[in-house]
C-alpha cells in the first residue's frame, strides 16, 4: 500500500512516496464445522458424525483480517434423501463470530474446498436377552421367570451389521454361581463392535421371579466320571457331595429325591495329573428339566496311569 506524502520546504514543495507494510502472517486453523443443515437423511438412519480432509487449513492474511475470522466451514449440498456414508467435495467458506460468510480481500487459504464424509448408520429397536450359564444339562432356560428392567434398546450403526442382528445380548448370567432368591442383579448391555446406543444406557437390572419356586438342600451320593482320557483311570475317593442347594418349581422340588442327582466329573475339561487330586462336580437332574443347583461342590480322587 503507498500513501502519497507532501512535505513544505521553505517555497519548494517536495513530493515522496512511502511504503507501508502490512503484516502478513500464516495462521494455520482447523475446520471446525461441516454445515450437513441441507442433507436429508432416509427414515430409519441417522447422520452419526461428519469428518473433512483436510482437517486443517492456512490461512495467510493481514492480522487485521484473521482477527475476524471465527471457524472455517465446509458447507455440504446434496440431491436426494441419504442412506449410506458417503464422500462429497465442499467449498470452503470463511464466517464470523456470528455465523456469517465473508470474503475477506488480502487473506488467502492453501485450499479452498475439502472432502467431506457423511457417516450414516442405521437405526433400529432391538430386545434385550440374557445368556444363562452354569446349568445343568438339558435345562429349560424358558422355565426361569425373569424381567430386564428394559426390554429394547434403540441402537445405530452400519447398516451391514446392525441388520444382521436380531437381538442384543447381556452380559452372562451364572446360575449355579450368581442365583440367589430375592435380589436383583445388574448387567451390562453388550453391544458389538461399531454400533451405538441412542438411549444413553449401559446397563440393565436382572429380576426374577421366584414366587412359585422353592429350594431344597439334599446330600448326593450318585457320582460319575465321564470322558475319563484312555491313558489315565480315575477313583472316585469321595462317598457324598453334602449340602447341594437346588431350585426349582415348587411341586417338583417337593418330590425331588437324592436319588435322582448326580455329581458329575467332565475329566475333558481337565488337566489330569497322577495322584490325588480336588476335582469340581456339576450338578446334573436328569429327571427333571426345570431344577438347577447353586453353588460350587467338590470330590476327592484318585489318578494313576495305565
Amino acid at each position: 500500500v503507498y500513501h502519497r506524502v507532501l512535505e513544505g520546504l521553505g517555497t519548494r514543495v517536495a513530493a515522496r512516496t512511502v511504503r507501508a507494510v502490512i503484516p502478513v502472517l500464516p495462521v494455520v486453523d482447523t475446520i471446525k464445522t461441516v454445515d450437513a443443515s441441507a442433507v436429508t437423511i432416509s427414515n430409519g438412519y441417522m447422520l452419526n458424525k461428519t469428518t473433512a480432509v483436510p482437517a486443517e487449513i492456512t490461512l495467510r492474511g493481514p492480522t487485521s483480517e484473521l482477527d475476524q475470522v471465527s471457524s472455517i466451514v465446509a458447507p455440504v449440498q446434496m440431491d436426494g434423501e441419504l442412506a449410506d456414508t458417503t464422500t462429497v467435495p465442499a467449498t470452503l467458506e470463511l464466517r464470523d463470530e456470528e455465523g456469517n460468510a465473508f470474503t475477506p480481500q488480502y487473506t488467502s487459504m492453501e485450499s479452498d474446498s475439502a472432502n467431506v464424509t457423511l457417516t450414516v448408520y442405521q437405526v433400529r429397536e432391538l430386545p434385550l436377552k440374557v445368556d444363562f450359564i452354569g446349568t445343568p444339562n438339558g435345562f429349560d432356560v424358558e422355565s426361569l421367570h425373569y424381567s430386564l428392567s428394559q426390554q429394547t434398546l434403540r441402537v445405530a450403526g452400519p447398516a451391514r451389521t446392525i441388520s444382521a442382528l436380531e437381538a442384543l445380548t447381556v452380559t452372562d448370567f451364572d446360575l449355579a454361581r450368581e442365583f440367589e432368591p430375592g435380589r436383583d442383579y445388574q448387567r451390562l448391555i453388550e453391544l458389538p463392535a461399531g454400533i451405538v446406543s441412542l438411549d444413553g444406557v449401559t446397563n440393565v437390572t436382572l429380576d426374577f421371579d421366584t414366587s412359585e419356586m422353592a429350594s431344597t438342600k439334599l446330600n448326593v451320593s450318585n457320582i460319575r466320571a465321564i470322558n475319563v482320557p484312555s491313558n489315565y483311570e480315575l477313583q472316585i475317593l469321595s462317598s457324598i457331595v453334602s449340602g447341594v442347594t437346588l431350585y426349582g418349581p415348587a411341586d417338583e422340588i417337593e418330590e425331588l429325591s437324592a436319588d435322582s442327582i448326580v455329581a458329575q466329573i467332565d475329566c475333558q475339561s481337565l488337566n489330569l495329573t497322577v495322584g490325588q487330586q480336588t476335582i469340581a462336580v456339576s450338578i446334573q437332574i436328569p429327571s427333571s428339566s426345570r431344577i438347577f443347583a447353586t453353588g460350587s461342590y467338590t470330590v476327592q480322587c484318585e489318578v494313576t496311569s495305565k
